[in-house]
């Protein structure tokens, strides 16, 4: 993936209303799609790449599957 600073996450209590986890989802996705967001973060090295409560899952699940085989080859995981 590129390279960035971080990675930054929205995350709401259980059963939160789907009205409310639905209005955060656009809001979080329009300011990642804000040209001064991107400019301003792009700038500090850590480029913005929004993904989406299913897209950012695969994201964590291939990440973590990456590093499980990291840790095997050192041998440090069983």
């Amino acid at each position: 993936g590129p390279n960035h600073a971080g990675d930054y996450v929205t995350i709401v209590p259980a059963g939160t209303p789907e009205p409310v986890v639905a209005r955060l989802r656009e809001a979080a996705k329009a300011a990642a799609n804000d040209e001064r967001v991107k400019q301003v973060l792009g700038t500090a090295g850590s480029p913005i790449l929004y993904l989406d409560a299913p897209e950012f899952q695969r994201y964590v699940d291939a990440g973590a599957a990456k590093m499980s085989d990291v840790v095997k080859k050192v041998g440090k995981l069983e």
